[in-house]
């Protein structure tokens, strides 16, 4: 039974997958479908029009396997090593800035995210 209610919860992750990508093709959207479907999702569990507790564990299964889905993708970079060749400093230097600012728009993120929480169960009337 568990196989199924993790079965159903990746399948709705998927949904809005395609759902985004729906999106995305009826209005020509420069935007990734799953990014548009990711959006949709976060509006709806915002909204809580749709409880959390229907995508979590599905979630987290996802999540967890996510270094093998980007495997892929890091090979495939491989095949382009004369372009990248002699821009050796530029590429160090454009990961180290992005994934600094990446860090820092998350830590930021979930530090407001936290003290919403926290505001929120001291004063449940806001």
């Amino acid at each position: 039974m568990k196989f199924i209610h993790l079965a159903l919860q990746v399948g709705i992750l998927v949904a809005f997958f395609y759902i985004g990508e729906g999106f995305r093709l009826a209005l020509h959207l420069p935007v990734p479908g799953s990014i548009i479907g990711m959006l949709l999702l976060w509006a709806l569990l915002m909204l809580k029009w749709i409880p959390v507790h229907w995508i979590a564990p599905g979630a987290t299964f996802v999540q967890r396997f996510m270094p093998f889905i980007f495997i892929p993708a890091t090979v495939g970079v491989m095949q382009f090593g004369a372009t990248f060749a002699g821009k050796g400093m530029l590429l160090v230097a454009c990961i180290i800035v992005s994934t600094l600012i990446t860090m820092a728009v998350s830590g930021a993120t979930s530090q407001s995210l936290a003290k919403r929480l926290t505001s929120e169960r001291k004063d449940p009337s806001s």
